[in-house]
């Protein structure tokens, strides 16, 4: 059976942590049974080597509240953005510095919030935070250079083992943002050797060994945040079909590894959002009759569900 979770931000700001609060209490009173927690690197370690203590505690007993409504907590580490100090450093693209801070940063939020942690999510959408990065240049740090790319490419792999090794034996999700245009078919073969053969095996490198990675994540996670796909009801029921072959193609590629969705589309209005949880119930409904299943589906914001959970198309998402 497909469970449902939402997505909740650790932010430094107490009211805005209560107001999570209450609604992920209310949902989670209506069958949600997950909550994906993002967490920003930045916030925690505003400068380079250095955490943010009183953060970390307010982290500590955010999560804690969280687990206590009955839901899972499943932490998200690293988003978009990147701390500005390690862009500095070459970030993921410099195999001393991931190896040093990335480990720093798992390992403090891991001691701080891992016995209340369903499971991890390493990273959020990697392909766009990869594609942009490094090869397009689109976004911080802002390189167009594909040697560059394949080293950051490299470096978010052994990121992934390192937080393998680190978090131990808790379920793990690899997230792939499977739409996201450097989501090519190469691309997704490399996460596919990381995770299933426990190898590094980028196109025209030598192929080698990454110890502590085969085996360690125990799905896949398909994240579809794009907007375009709320523009009318045509493209709406695009996307779940779209989806419904991804899902089909991902659950057939990693096997044996279970298959998630991890991000929806952000809805802009309350007749968006509607629309958007009804296809998601056909969605899991779809995948199931088709033969595979759907291990989670991660719909948006804590408030903008709460605020439409109770009525109408809506409420029909919460029987998946």
């Amino acid at each position: 059976m497909t469970r449902l979770g939402v997505r909740t931000t650790f932010t430094p700001d107490p009211a805005r942590r209560e107001s999570a609060l209450t609604d992920i209490a209310a949902l989670s009173s209506l069958g949600v049974t997950g909550v994906r927690m993002r967490i920003g690197w930045f916030e925690l370690f505003p400068t380079e080597g250095r955490v943010d203590g009183r953060l970390v505690d307010d982290l500590i007993e955010f999560a804690s509240r969280v687990a206590a409504t009955g839901v899972e907590v499943w932490p998200t580490l690293c988003g978009n953005r990147l701390p500005g100090w390690f862009l500095n450093d070459g970030a993921f693209a410099d195999p001393k510095a991931t190896d040093r801070f990335w480990s720093q940063y798992v390992d403090t939020v891991a001691s701080a919030i891992a016995d209340v942690a369903a499971g991890w999510i390493p990273f959020e959408t990697p392909v766009a935070l990869l594609h942009e990065g490094w090869r397009t240049g689109l976004r911080d740090p802002g390189i167009t250079d594909e040697a560059k790319f394949a080293d950051a490419f490299g470096g978010i792999v052994n990121a992934l083992a390192s937080t393998a090794r680190l978090l131990g034996d808790t379920p793990l999700q690899l997230t792939i943002d499977a739409m996201h245009d450097g989501a090519t078919n190469e691309v997704v073969e490399v996460f596919r050797e990381a995770t299933l053969r426990g190898r590094l095996a980028l196109p025209g490198r030598i192929v080698r060994e990454v110890p502590g990675l085969q085996g360690a994540f125990n799905h896949v996670g398909l994240a579809f945040p794009d907007r375009s796909a709320l523009a009318s009801g045509d493209a709406l029921r695009r996307w779940r079909d779209h989806v419904v072959r991804l899902t089909y193609a991902t659950s057939e590629r990693f096997s044996p590894l279970g298959v998630s969705v991890t991000a929806v589309p952000d809805p802009a209005t309350d007749a968006e959002h509607a629309d958007l949880f009804d296809t998601v119930r056909g969605l899991s409904a779809e995948v199931r009759d088709g033969g595979a299943e759907l291990q989670w589906v991660w719909l948006g914001d804590t408030a903008a569900v709460a605020g439409l959970a109770g009525t109408g198309p809506a409420a029909q998402a919460f029987d998946l």
